[in-house]
């Protein structure tokens, strides 16, 4: 089948060089579009039912070919009513609101992450910058603190003159020495046979070894203590020896032993003890 550009009249037209009547003499626009053209009059037009149905059955306008058939328009059918209601019905997600969605995100983000930095700052304040009037403002000078019940603060080894103060084990080179290796025997390995190793065998004012023993199953298993002895003679000591209770109270009433030492080769040993009452 021929078409329109094919007619005679037609190529007449075209390859004159004398303007027509109906020719532009220059083309301002591109062509207007078929979509163009059918969003134009649909604008127009209040009922989009009737439109729809005056375009259902298909193309209406027909052209009568040279050759004796039937032209359809070519500019009907390419666009659809309907198709052109249907994208102007429906509209995507207006920008505004996207961008709103975004930001919403990002602030929730945002305040997740400031929650958390707030929680980790209230933590290590609460660690290390005293969350009460007891908290620990420093943790290196909390280190160099020595223990309040430790034996350098609660009863130091010392030798100054006549006294010596302490509670150390001790071991058998002189006189308050041995006493300190007795008193550690007894109130720190709790051992009666230990303790009573420490003194001569003919001792006199200590018992057995099972006597001691018994004497030290009746003290708090917990209780510290610390000894202070003055020399008062040769090989005579005084000594005073203070119970300590758990939580760091001291007796009030301390022990205050009387005690002579003796000399077995080259190694001390106790020799008598006598308990005398503040």
């Amino acid at each position: 089948m021929s078409t329109w550009q094919n007619d005679p009249s037609v190529q007449s037209w075209l390859h004159t060089t004398e303007p027509h009547p109906d020719q532009p003499s220059r083309w301002d626009d591109e062509p207007t579009s078929v979509e163009q053209v059918f969003t134009a009059s649909i604008d127009e037009v209040d009922d989009f039912d009737e439109v729809e149905a005056q375009y259902a059955d298909g193309p209406h306008d027909v052209t009568e070919t040279a050759e004796g058939g039937v032209e359809s328009d070519p500019y009907i059918g390419h666009g659809s009513a309907t198709a052109v209601i249907d994208r102007r019905a429906t509209s995507a997600t207006p920008p505004a609101q996207g961008r709103r969605r975004w930001m919403v995100v990002v602030a929730s983000s945002v305040a997740v992450v400031v929650v958390a930095v707030l929680l980790i700052a209230f933590a290590v304040k609460a660690l290390f910058g005293g969350a009460g009037v007891d908290g620990i403002t420093d943790p290196v000078a909390a280190m160099d603190t020595p223990d309040p019940f430790s034996d350098a603060v609660e009863c130091p080894s010392t030798s100054e003159g006549a006294t010596t103060t302490g509670r150390d084990p001790g071991d058998l080179t002189s006189g308050p020495n041995v006493i300190k290796a007795f008193n550690y025997a007894y109130f720190h390995w709790r051992s009666g046979p230990a303790a009573r190793a420490l003194a001569s065998s003919n001792v006199e004012g200590i018992g057995s070894a099972v006597d001691l023993q018994s004497s030290i199953d009746t003290l708090n298993p917990q209780a510290r203590y610390c000894l202070s002895i003055d020399e008062t003679g040769a090989n005579t000591y005084r000594a005073e020896i203070t119970l300590i209770l758990p939580d760091g109270t001291r007796d009030p009433d301390p022990d205050v032993q009387n005690i002579t030492t003796t000399q077995i080769g080259e190694r001390t040993y106790i020799a008598s003890v006598t308990r005398d009452k503040k």
